[in-house]
Parts: structure tokens; sequence; C-alpha cells
């Protein structure tokens, strides 16, 4: 449902003429977490309760890579993530990446 609110926000117009969605700076919070997956991932214990794995106080879960090359995979792999979308610096985050984006 959340989705759909936001997908039906107007618009705003670029300076190009493009149109693009509006920015995410109150993204809608009736949601306590996000998780991404790959599309090969494969989920075997569907009894588990998936927001056990992410106290409260952490913004984002990760699989870690163990790799001798940090500079291009921090350490993280971004196929299995799960971020806190009540965490109190999640904002901060969707700030800074509307920023660069």
């Amino acid at each position: 449902r959340a989705r759909k609110e936001y997908e039906q926000q107007p618009k705003q117009q670029s300076t190009s003429g493009d149109n693009q969605q509006p920015p995410l700076s109150s993204p809608p919070n009736q949601f306590d977490a996000v998780l991404l997956l790959d599309s090969d991932a494969l989920i075997v214990d569907l009894d588990g309760q998936v927001l056990e794995l992410l106290p409260e106080n952490i913004l984002i879960a990760a699989h870690k890579v163990h790799t001798k090359d940090n500079s291009t995979t921090h350490e993280i792999n971004a196929g299995v993530m799960m971020w806190n979308l009540q965490h109190d610096h999640l904002m901060n985050v969707v700030q800074k990446w509307e920023a660069i984006c």
C-alpha cells in the first residue's frame, strides 16, 4: 500500500523537462524493514522470523564477505541485505543518497 501511495504523488519537473519521482524525504514508515535478496536466493526456513535478525539499534544488516580486496566489496554482500526502516539515521542515508543520484 505504501509504495502505491508514493507512486501516486505528483512528479517533480527536472531542469531537463523529464518527469522524475518525488524525493524520498518522507518515505512511508508503516513498515519496519525491507529485505533485499538476489533473485537466486533460497529461503529455507519459512517459519523463521526474519525481523529477529535485525536488532532495533542497527540500521543495516548484510552478509559479510571475506576477501582481500576490501576496496571493491566494502566487506558486504549487497545481495542479502536488510534495512531497518524505523532507525533514527535512515533519513540521513536517504538524503545523502538523493544528493548523489
